[in-house]
Order: structure tokens, then sequence, then C-alpha cells
């Protein structure tokens, strides 16, 4: 008897280990890109472990992206497969499909974002007339004070090959000014170019990034709240959901006084360090990050010259305005919430929107974007594509959402080492 409950219980537990649900929803032309107008046909299959599953309940929703869907249908499939009519757009944009299987108690989710002839679609927020004053009024404060870098050797980090250290940019008069971060350079002797990495949302430590010093690039990841890099974790939770929760709202209603200001001016600040480096060699600094860091990237992009090209990777703080015409807005989706809608912080919104800043940029640049990303919608991005007067390297990748795959890395990867001309 025990040996029957012991066999049965080793088949379930091989059963769930082994399943392997998908939900592919799969649009009617290879590139996901149609004309105004013209409908997209959905194939939509719900396997497990490559086999269509029988008799499987779906709910599909149908609408542009971030908006009410205009099409919400629950159906049964008898064989594990259907076409979905999914419709069209009438303006430039994106019509995203999210297909929900329900399988026992779990439920199963597959996207698809096609696009209807994005490169027409244009930033909605306006350009202050003083924009470009405001901000060179604040580089100019940023650079007020001398650095007096403290660098301290993390020997329990570093490789025969790399150093590397925590590295402070104290600002006595003004804290708000102050800068943390880990610096990893090449330990062989030679001059380097340089990487400005800039993080994603929240509140974190950082650990350095070797291998992109390995590949013979100088990188500084830097925090952007001003917090010391030797707190313990838990410390970095706290403020995360504590002190500094939604620190992207922080008066949202003073351009003078809104947070992403204080953090630009770190930024400009950073990058002024890795200029005065010795193993720097003078010429190639880049700046690179994904999400707020690549929104965060165009911006300092554009208000250093020093920089010299960029690597943005599903930039957020896109196109703020997007929700006023019934179209998708950028992360963090300032006015999604009504309530949040007033004059003052409207205004303030156009100082920080990297559609703006993208206007500015004279350096080359790589974008990647995934048309699957729920949090940084690619309509936004591509309302910041559409504003370039550079030389861009665009790189989509389709199927990716938030997180991207390791192909669009190493893209990325490759482009930047091109343009330092590392092979």
């Amino acid at each position: 008897m025990r040996k029957l409950i012991f066999l049965a219980l080793c088949i379930s537990i091989s059963a769930f280990s082994f399943a392997q649900i998908k939900v592919e929803v799969m649009p009617d032309h290879t590139d996901w890109l149609y004309k105004i107008g013209e409908k997209v046909k959905l194939q939509v299959n719900i396997t497990d472990n490559g086999k269509l599953v029988n008799n499987v309940s779906i709910n599909y929703k149908i609408g542009a992206e971030q908006m009410t869907p205009t099409i919400d249908k629950t159906i049964v499939l008898e064989d594990g497969k259907t076409v979905i009519e999914a419709g069209t757009l009438d303006s430039c944009g994106f019509l995203r499909c999210k297909v929900t299987a329900e399988l026992g108690s779990k439920q199963y989710v597959g996207l698809a974002t096609c696009g209807f002839e994005p490169e027409k679609i244009k930033p909605i927020t306006p350009m202050p007339r003083d924009f470009n004053s405001f901000w060179e009024r604040n580089m100019k404060d940023a650079q007020k004070d001398p650095l007096n870098p403290q660098l301290k050797l993390l020997a329990d980090r570093c490789t025969d090959k790399i150093n590397v250290y925590s590295v402070c940019l104290p600002n006595k008069k003004n804290s708000s000014q102050e800068v943390y971060g880990v610096l990893s350079t090449p330990k062989a002797k030679g001059k380097y170019p340089a990487v400005l990495e800039l993080p994603g949302a929240g509140v974190r430590s950082l650990s350095g990034n070797i291998k992109m010093a390995e590949k013979g690039l100088i990188n500084f990841q830097i925090e952007i709240h001003g917090l010391p890099m030797e707190l313990d974790s838990a410390v970095y939770r706290q403020f995360g959901y504590g002190a500094i929760t939604s620190y992207w709202k922080s008066n949202l209603d003073d351009k003078n006084t809104y947070y992403y200001k204080y953090v630009l001016m770190r930024t400009a600040r950073a990058v002024e360090f890795l200029s005065t480096l010795a193993e720097y060699d003078g010429v190639n600094l880049a700046v690179w990050g994904a999400s707020q860091g690549g929104g965060l990237t165009l911006m300092t992009t554009a208000l250093n010259t020093k920089v010299k090209c960029f690597v943005a990777m599903c930039p957020g703080l896109c196109d703020h305005y997007g929700f006023s015409v019934g179209r998708a807005s950028g992360w963090p989706q300032f006015f999604s919430d009504k309530k949040q809608i007033t004059k003052e912080k409207m205004e303030t919104a156009t100082y920080f929107d990297a559609v703006n800043f993208v206007k500015n940029i004279k350096v080359p640049g790589f974008i990647i974007l995934g048309y699957n990303d729920v949090t940084v919608p690619p309509t936004t991005v591509y309302a910041a594509v559409n504003s370039a007067k550079f030389p861009l390297k665009v790189y989509v990748a389709k199927e990716a959402g938030h997180s991207l795959d390791r192909d669009s890395r190493i893209a990325a990867d490759e482009w930047l080492l091109k343009q330092f001309n590392i092979k």
C-alpha cells in the first residue's frame, strides 16, 4: 500500500514538474506590423509540452495598449486552437491581444502586440519654451561644487583582472547632489572607454558590472537616491517601501524641487567623475540603462556634452501626455489616476519627459524595445525614437516584454563595443 502511495505521489510530482503550458498568440504577419486600417488575425494555440490541450477555456481582450479593451470574450477551445479576428487601428499605434487560459486552478497568459505604422507615431508632450534654459541653469549648478571623490577598494569583489571600488562624491552644501556607486576598472595599465550605468526603478544595493569591465571598459554603476553602498540590503528595502516609495511622484507639482531634477544633477556629476579618472581615454564615454535607467540615459546624454553615445533599453519616462489623446503614456504613467492631473503637475512633467531631451541629442544611440512590454509601452518608445535627429539603431524584440532576451543584450553589447572600436 505504501509503495502504491509513493508511486502515485512520484507520478503526480513528475506530471507537475514536467507540465509546460504555453499560450501562443501569433499574428498573421511575421513582423507583427500592419498598415492603418488593415485587419489582424491571430492564431492561438494552447499547448502542454508541445501538444494541444483539448476543451480549454480562454478569455481574450483586445484593444490599444493601456486602453479599455474593445473586444472581451470567453470561449472554449475543443481542440486547443483558434483564429481570432482582432480588428484594426484607425491611427498609428499598437494593438494588443491578451489571452488567458484556465487549466485547473491556474491561469496562463499569452500576448501579441501588433504595430500600425509606428514610424508615424509622434510625441504628444509639448516642449516648454524655457526647457533648454531651465536645464542649462541646473547643469551649471550641478558642477559648482568640487567632486572630492572618495574611493574604497572592495577586495572581496575584485578579480584577477578587475578592481572594484565603492565611490562617494560628497557634497556638504547640498546632500541632494551626493552620488554613490560602484566603479569597476581593468587592472591592466592603459586607457579605456567609460560607461555610466543607470538603474531601473526601485531602491537597491549595487554589486558592480565586472562583466562589462572585462570587455575593456570602465563601468560606473550609480544609485540615484543618495544612499551609501555599504548599507544592509534590508535597509534599502525599508527605504523602497517607506521613506522614498513612489519617489517619482515626489514634488511633481514643482519643477524646481521635483525628485528627478536632483537625480539628473547626480548623473551629471557622475559623468564628470568618470571624465577625471586617470584610466579614462579622454574621448569615449557612454551612458547605459534600462527601463527607468533607459529614460534617464536619454536625458543624461542630452544634458552632458562629454557623452559620446548611449544604449537605452525599454526606456521609460517617454511621452507622459499620451493619455490626453487616448494613447499609452510612458512609465510611470503619472496621469493614469485622474486625481493626479493638475496644471502644476502637467507642467512639471514636460521638463522631465525623455521625448523632449531626445530632440537635443547629437550623438549615436542604440534603443531596444519589446512589443509585448506592458510596463514601457512601445508606443511611448516610438514617440522618442521618431523625435531623433541623430544616428539611431533601433532593435525590436517583438515577443519580448519588459525583461529583454539574451539576443537583445548581446546586440547592445556588440553595438557599444563597435562604437569604441573594441573587438
